[in-house]
């Protein structure tokens, strides 16, 4: 059974995936969370526990974000 973390992270890491931008076009929380459907709240852990695991990086935004 895949529970709604497992496939929201996969819908994230697809939009991800599908984005062929560079460094200085990065997407945020907000972006992604639209394309995939995930809750933005619930999506802003998600993204947490895969960016511990080496899957995505990040950077801050312009208000610290």
């Amino acid at each position: 059974m895949i529970t709604h973390k497992t496939k929201y992270a996969l819908k994230a890491l697809a939009v991800l995936a599908d984005e062929k931008t560079g460094d200085a076009n990065a997407l945020r929380i907000e972006q992604i969370a639209e394309r995939s459907g995930a809750p933005k709240r619930f999506l802003e852990h998600i993204l947490l526990d895969l960016k511990r695991a080496g899957l995505i990086g990040s950077r801050r935004g312009r208000k610290g974000g």
